[in-house]
């Protein structure tokens, strides 16, 4: 789907959402929900049972799910992807997609920043695939395996280095009203082939990588670590998890402690693609 086309459909989705209730109609939730062919199974069994008095609220709740996961709809994982995001989840996503199901409706954004919001969530549900299939190969040392390791890994540095481009210019945006530039999308990002980004992040970094593939492996588990409690200082407050959540309260803090994960994350897809080179 076009971007245009795409933003257009969720901003229509969007007002859907937020119509009144009064002014909607079943009818036209389902052929909305048609329209994203956002999955397709749902769809099709809310056509048989639209006369139920749940599916008014099952259409608003699946086209908000729509809004916060845009992805391919040709895709074969369509119906099963929300299961598959890995638990590492980039500590950005839930404000991008907060803001995409309510700023779309509002139409806030310019156009460009719209698209900014849509490329930045699609590569997050394209990185969480990328990760997906990389663990699927495992340790094997076949030609087929090390090969298809390293291309995987070099698009996962590429989307990532692509996902920053975007953040940037988005948080240039909301904090000093900086409208981004159209050059951003003068040339399509291609995720399958992404413009040589792994130099750029060896030096962005600053990183000591292992020189050999255990000691490299030893660091990736480290920095998994790393990331993984400084997720839960996130959620909980503390590097453990606790029975219940206490997110930290919004502030200079939990900005500084993002912006570390973030950090921690590019620099463990820098370790990954050094294993990826060695396998």
């Amino acid at each position: 789907m076009e971007v245009n086309i795409s933003v257009q459909l969720r901003e229509k989705v969007a007002a859907y959402i937020n119509r009144d209730s009064r002014r909607k109609t079943v009818d036209d939730g389902i052929d909305l929900l048609h329209q994203t062919g956002y999955k397709p199974n749902v769809y099709e069994n809310f056509l048989k049972n639209k006369f139920r008095r749940d599916i008014p609220q099952k259409i608003d709740r699946v086209l908000r799910d729509y809004l916060r996961y845009p992805i391919n709809p040709n895709d074969p994982d369509h119906d099963d992807i929300e299961n598959e995001i890995p638990s590492e989840v980039n500590v950005n996503i839930e404000k991008v997609t907060a803001e995409i199901d309510q700023d779309f409706a509002n139409k806030e954004y310019p156009d460009v920043v719209k698209r900014v919001l849509t490329e930045y969530s699609d590569l997050y549900k394209q990185r969480s695939i990328l990760h997906k299939e990389l663990k699927e190969i495992g340790e094997t040392n076949s030609e087929d395996a090390v090969a298809r390791r390293k291309t995987i890994a070099a698009s996962i540095l590429g989307v990532s280095h692509r996902m920053e481009e975007l953040w940037k210019s988005y948080s240039a945006y909301k904090d000093s009203g900086i409208v981004p530039s159209d050059d951003l999308f003068n040339k399509p990002f291609d995720p399958d082939n992404p413009s040589s980004p792994v130099e750029t992040k060896k030096q962005d970094t600053g990183i000591t990588l292992a020189d050999d593939i255990e000691g490299l492996k030893k660091q990736k588990e480290n920095w998994r670590i790393k990331i993984a409690k400084a997720e839960n200082k996130l959620l909980y407050q503390s590097e453990k998890k606790l029975a219940k959540e206490n997110p930290m309260p919004k502030g200079p803090k939990r900005i500084t402690l993002e912006k570390k994960i973030e950090r921690m994350k590019v620099e463990k897809e820098q370790i990954e693609y050094a294993i990826a080179e060695q396998s």
